[in-house]
């Protein structure tokens, strides 16, 4: 048995005030995490075995399905449904938390996160990305992770405002995409026509790839055809 004060088994930070926690490492590699010891109250106790035996008796779950017993109430049914959908929300940030965790220990971890989850090297860099630059107390419970990706790269004022528009004008992804879309167009400063003029006179060297005027491109052209008769 070994206590943990930092970062429990997971590698997450335990929350203000969360006692700490006892971990025991199974034969098969697994660990179980032994939330509150002493500390916790008989009232939490019970709760928690309550809620347990609820779980236990109506729904069963696997890595590949969702079992419900026969004869689930509807209300039961949307209760399941929310702690599907958190549980999901969760997923990309414990992975990203997850990622920035291991790559400041240990190094950039992305090809063996890879393995380990199933995930590819893209998504997994998506997922840290993502957790890097939204900090935990920005992070909406009721705002989901796709929403927070869209506003990842803003400031922070920038992404508190905009989580309180999808909260208040209840914006789906797509409906924030817009909105980033069209709000930036209105702070992009417009182009001179002068320097617009500029920028489509320029080409692209078709070896090096590097931008020519449209005259110098013009002059290398001829001179290269010149070589070749």
């Amino acid at each position: 048995m070994r206590q943990v004060n930092e970062f429990d088994a997971c590698g997450c930070l335990p929350t203000s005030g969360e006692p700490v926690r006892e971990v025991r490492t199974l034969p098969a590699g697994q660990v179980a995490v032994k939330r509150g010891g002493a500390h916790a109250t008989k009232h939490e106790r019970s709760k928690a075995s309550k809620a347990r035996s609820s779980v236990a008796e109506d729904v069963g779950v696997s890595a590949v399905a969702w079992i419900p017993a026969t004869g689930m109430d509807e209300r039961r049914w949307m209760e399941c449904g929310k702690h599907i959908g958190r549980a999901g929300n969760g997923t990309n940030w414990w992975i990203g938390d997850w990622l920035r965790y291991g790559n400041a220990r240990y190094g950039e971890r992305y090809r063996l996160a890879a393995r380990v989850t199933g995930y590819d090297e893209q998504t997994l860099m998506n997922y840290a990305y993502v957790a890097a630059h939204i900090p935990v107390s920005r992070r909406r419970a009721d705002v989901s992770w796709s929403h927070h990706a869209e506003i990842a790269k803003l400031g922070a004022a920038a992404q508190e405002t905009w989580l309180d528009r999808v909260v208040t004008d209840r914006l789906s992804v797509k409906d924030l995409r817009v909105e980033l879309r069209a709000d930036s167009l209105k702070t992009t400063p417009s182009i001179a026509p002068s320097a617009q003029r500029a920028c489509d006179d320029v080409s692209l060297c078709p070896t090096c790839r590097r931008p020519w005027r449209a005259d110098r491109a013009n002059q290398r052209i001829l001179a290269l055809r010149g070589r070749m008769t």
